[in-house]
């Protein structure tokens, strides 16, 4: 009993006065982490860990005797492991970020061993986004480049690259707004934009000319909207054409000159035999009138007959 007091009294002293520097462990949320301590030559009575957290506030985590452990945290019970070497914390989460200290009292000595290990948690980093802010001039393509995020997470780092066409990606800068200034011989560049933090990245790319000519050359996208009214139109106009030709056919063609040949003529006599006829039952319903009629005289009519040759 006195001996395990005075192993706790010497575990609380080296807890508020030890200064050693912590080692800096990130892990990405739902990951795993691994605390071990270095091998001594003397085999170890007790491990002592504990978590300082909001700078301050020192929970009691585990205490390990004869690689037995004893889990006293709440917050950590269930996700921790320990095979006499190492101290194993699954499932990380946001609120895990902190300082482990462990205690290492090695047997048959007062002289106790310190470590220390500032754990950082991290949220994946979402996908990026790059939104376009575009002005053209008679000649370049001005191009302002922003990149985001969709939540508000801390601890990103933005940068860019860019490639011409195949050649290997190159440094451009950091931050998360670009502005360039492409000729028409440029616009087969491509800008990655980066998102990451210690323990995730993601990115998006974005081609130049995919902005530059879809804003510098907007008639292209009228231009096939109004192709199938174009086509339609053209075709009825070609229908129109080819039914007035045929038409044309059908009409007589004119010749130089003279629409006709030489004029034909033809005799025409009147058909008498009815009007004599007439005339003699004039005669016989006129009894005092002997006289016969005149005889009827021939008339020759020249007349032009027109037709197609």
């Amino acid at each position: 009993m006195q001996i395990l007091l005075a192993e706790l009294l010497c575990f609380f002293t080296a807890l508020t006065s030890a200064e050693n520097a912590a080692l800096v462990v990130h892990r990405l949320l739902n990951q795993s982490v691994t605390f071990s301590h270095p091998k001594l030559n003397v085999p170890l009575n007790a491990v002592y860990w504990s978590f300082i957290h909001n700078g301050t506030e020192s929970d009691r985590l585990a205490d390990i005797t004869d690689q037995q452990m004893t889990v006293h945290s709440d917050q950590f019970a269930n996700r921790t492991e320990n095979n006499g070497k190492e101290l194993q914390i699954s499932e990380l989460r946001m609120e895990d970020s902190g300082t482990f200290q462990a205690v290492l009292i090695p047997k048959g000595k007062v002289q106790l061993t310190n470590l220390k290990y500032n754990l950082i948690v991290y949220e994946p980093v979402p996908v990026p986004h790059i939104e376009t802010l575009e002005r053209h001039s008679a000649e370049l393509c001005n191009l302002t480049l922003q990149c985001s995020v969709p939540t508000n997470t801390k601890s990103l780092i933005f940068s860019w690259k860019t490639r011409h066409r195949d050649l290997g990606y190159q440094p451009y800068t950091n931050g998360s707004t670009i502005s360039v200034s492409l000729r028409p011989e440029l616009w087969g560049n491509e800008y990655f934009c980066i998102v990451q933090n210690p323990v995730d990245q993601k990115n998006v790319s974005l081609a130049a000319q995919d902005v530059c000519r879809g804003e510098r050359q907007p008639f292209l996208r009228s231009y096939f909207l109004l192709l199938p009214a174009i086509l339609i139109l053209l075709l009825l106009i070609a229908g129109l054409i080819i039914l007035m030709r045929r038409k044309n056919k059908k009409a007589p063609a004119p010749t130089n000159g003279n629409t006709f040949s030489d004029p034909l003529y033809i005799e025409v006599e009147r058909n008498q035999q009815s009007e004599i006829n007439q005339q003699r039952e004039a005669i016989y319903s006129q009894p005092k009138r002997r006289d016969l009629p005149p005889k009827s005289s021939m008339h020759t009519i020249y007349s032009v007959i027109r037709h197609n040759t």
